[in-house]
């Protein structure tokens, strides 16, 4: 299965979440697999980024994330929209 459109990312991905998610998997891409991974697994969802050896982070995932940090709200909000 194939990705959301662009025209769905645009309409799900708020103006500087993407900026945002891309700077958390920056600060964290040398850390355990749960930290780093998990960011670059969404913008695999967001369409930013390929990795075949990665799947999209789904909204469940980032709503078990939440339940952690707040952080995650919005991301979580992105990836519900991105699922419907």
């Amino acid at each position: 299965r194939s990705g959301p459109s662009a025209e769905r990312i645009a309409a799900c991905v708020p103006d500087g979440l993407l900026g945002l998610v891309q700077g958390y998997y920056d600060a964290n891409s040398d850390k355990p697999p749960g930290y780093g991974q998990n960011w670059k697994r969404v913008l695999i969802a967001f369409g930013a980024i390929q990795d075949p050896q990665l799947t999209a982070y789904t909204a469940y995932e980032a709503a078990q994330s939440e339940q952690v940090w707040a952080g995650w709200k919005p991301t979580r909000e992105a990836l519900e929209c991105l699922e419907r």
